[in-house]
């Protein structure tokens, strides 16, 4: 989790106004995205369902929700009013963006795993049918949250050299573990499970064969997981950028902190904007979610 420098509180430090910008739109979708994963927690749960895939879709709402709280209130939030919630200087800096990966893994993990549900539940449709519950959704999402703190406690030992953050030099192996897991459990494995899984599904739901229900789930996570994949690629090239960058002059170091920034928001709108794409894709979801408010 980085932090602006102190030489960011006056104009004069490169790229400032540009940097605002992004920490003010972060920190507004932050707050939409919250109302909006709240939204999508208790439509999916008026859903007239009992699969496992309602339990998934709740879950991620949840630690979507847990993950922009810190990029995009205490971090963007924090940098845009030039105010530190937590003493970066010590410890809480390498828990905090040990959360942060966390997190933000969990919230992927549960996206990829919706996908890999609803692919067992149009090609596997009897099995499927006889083996899903809401019960299932919960203890998958149990052992989706312990995988993704398990896998990533190496940041604890390891960092980067942040901004406020005084870190010692970490050995070698941590160093290349953190990032063999951020690229290939990070990127590479959601991303070709996400792939995989949506031309599965456009070549499946070709066929009338399944569940009309199970269709029209189908087609509201198709069009999110797709959003999904372009902007966890966009994320990933910015964050390959930063790791793979020196920065020698002030201009350099501010300009991998606005890219920084910007993925940093990439990654908000990522876990803002699930109930949007549900809302407009899936007829069954519109109307659980009037429900909610008790329209007719």
């Amino acid at each position: 989790m980085e932090n602006a420098t102190e030489d960011d509180s006056t104009e004069e430090f490169p790229y400032f106004r540009k940097i605002q910008f992004v920490n003010l739109c972060g920190l507004v979708l932050t707050i939409g995205g919250l109302l909006l994963n709240f939204f999508t927690y208790s439509a999916a749960g008026n859903l007239n369902l009992k699969n496992s895939s309602i339990i998934l879709i709740q879950c991620q709402a949840i630690w979507d929700s847990i993950a922009i709280i810190q990029d995009g209130i205490l971090d963007l939030g924090g940098s845009y009013f030039r105010f530190s919630f937590i003493d970066f200087s010590r410890i809480s800096c390498k828990i905090l963006t040990y959360h942060s990966w966390a997190s933000t893994f969990a919230a992927l993990y549960h996206m990829m795993l919706l996908s890999v549900d609803r692919v067992v539940a149009i090609c596997f449709p009897i099995t499927y049918k006889n083996n899903t519950s809401r019960q299932l959704g919960y203890q998958v999402s149990l052992c989706v949250v312990i995988f993704s703190y398990t896998i990533t406690l190496a940041n604890i030992f390891k960092f980067d050299l942040v901004d406020k953050c005084v870190i010692l030099a970490s050995p070698l192996f941590i160093y290349w573990y953190t990032r063999i897991i951020i690229g290939v459990f990070g990127y590479l494995i959601p991303f070709v499970v996400l792939l995989a899984s949506n031309v599965l599904f456009v070549y499946k739901l070709r066929s009338r064969k399944n569940d009309e229900a199970d269709r029209r789930l189908t087609i509201m996570l198709l069009t999110n997981s797709g959003v999904c994949l372009v902007l966890m690629t966009s994320a990933v090239i910015l964050l390959v950028i930063s790791f793979n960058s020196i920065p020698v002059s002030l201009k350099e170091k501010a300009f991998l902190l606005l890219l920084d920034r910007i993925r940093e928001t990439i990654g908000v709108i990522n876990s803002s904007v699930n109930f949007i794409f549900y809302f407009i894709s899936g007829a069954m979801f519109r109307k659980a979610f009037f429900t909610i408010f008790k329209f007719k």
